[in-house]
């Protein structure tokens, strides 16, 4: 599974679970642009509905990370 990611803007931080998470390589070249890192091992729960406004199908999504 692909590791949570956010960009919050207050405070500027680039938000990101550690468990299944960015390669080191990763982490040094964010770091190098110039980007804060913050690592939190929980952010929130993803759930989505996604409506196709030409055909009007509905589809849905959960974040199977933090189900309850």
């Amino acid at each position: 599974m692909p590791p949570e990611y956010y960009m919050q803007w207050l405070p500027d931080e680039l938000r990101v679970e550690p468990m299944n998470g960015l390669s080191g390589e990763t982490v040094d070249s964010l770091l190098a642009m110039g980007y804060s890192l913050s690592f939190k091992f929980y952010m929130e729960d993803v759930n989505a509905v996604l409506i196709d406004p030409q055909t009007g199908e509905v589809a849905g999504s959960h974040d199977l990370r933090h189900e309850f």
